[in-house]
């Protein structure tokens, strides 16, 4: 008997086997290559985990399962790309790991790649035939978390790959609107520039203009509007791109967002759907830049 020892990080998995059955050629059958430890993760997952490419390929050689499932519902790949071992995935993907199936939480490994920003991994996913349009459970898209993530080089893999840029989660949200979430500039830039629609509306009616003046985002406001935003469109409430620019109603005095949509030639004097007009909100909020911004523009009391 011939004897080999798998050691993962602190695993130690002793497995007998013949010397007959380690002979040069092709993959084995040595079921010590799927022992799970006490949580139910295999072997492999634990070797994707400490990117040790070796052991990886030799587990793979000795029949380790690699679509098998571990105590979270993930796949060594998931694993995989979590801890951004690329060779691991490689290999992995070379054996045949399921490109599409999903985590316990509906992710596939090009989502969770995509969330991380992890463009290497996403890069080997799409060569090897992951779904760039796939969604997950909650409607999320490989090209919606690269873009909500703010990760800019994953997004232009993803378009260069082929997804589609005005795709549109649970919510109607585009990568565009999650781009306009926090200050992530660049990734605008990158959405506009593949012909993003600046003036798709989610479920509530909002644009990503909203959701830019709102987050007082003043330069995707400044490249939205120059992509040809909508200044009056409304949303399910009554409510204008201009009405957001006063932000979270928490008192803040804002206005840079406002001067920008004022030079644009917004209508100043708009109602909501309980007749409430930018002006009275900004008095409302105690808003006082805003106000003064309005008046200036010839909003009526």
């Amino acid at each position: 008997m011939n004897t080999k020892i798998y050691r993962i990080g602190r695993v130690a998995v002793l497995a007998l086997i013949p010397t007959l059955l380690l002979s040069s050629c092709g993959k084995t059958d040595n079921p010590e290559a799927n022992k799970r430890d006490s949580k139910g993760n295999t072997v492999l997952m634990k070797a994707v985990k400490e990117g040790n490419i070796d052991w990886v390929t030799e587990l793979i050689k000795d029949g380790a399962r690699v679509d098998a499932k571990g105590e979270d519902g993930d796949t060594a790949l998931i694993w995989a790309v979590d801890s951004r071992h690329t060779e691991c995935v490689k290999a992995l993907i070379d054996a045949g790991a399921d490109l599409n199936m999903e985590a316990k939480n509906g992710d596939t490994a090009l989502i969770l790649a995509a969330n991380r920003g992890y463009t290497d991994c996403v890069k080997v996913l799409l060569k090897a035939g992951a779904d760039v349009n796939g969604k997950n459970k909650k409607g999320e898209m490989p090209l919606t978390e690269a873009a909500y993530n703010g990760r800019t080089d994953s997004v232009k893999a993803l378009l260069e790959a082929g997804a589609n840029v005005d795709a549109q989660d649970k919510d109607g949200r585009t990568a565009l609107m999650w781009a306009t979430e926090d200050k992530y500039p660049d990734c605008v830039k990158t959405l506009l520039e593949a012909g993003a629609d600046v003036n798709v509306k989610d479920k509530d009616g909002k644009t990503a203009l909203m959701r830019a003046t709102y987050n007082e985002l003043t330069n995707s406001v400044k490249a939205l509007l120059g992509a040809g935003a909508n200044v009056n469109v409304k949303d399910n409430d009554g409510r204008t791109a201009l009405m957001y620019a006063i932000g979270p109603y928490s008192g803040h005095d804002r206005g840079e967002c406002m001067k920008e949509l004022l030079a644009a030639g917004v209508n100043v004097n708009m109602e909501d759907k309980e007749g409430n007009t930018a002006l009275m909100l900004a008095t409302r909020y105690n808003c006082t830049k805003c106000e003064k911004l309005l008046r200036e523009a010839g909003a009526k009391e």
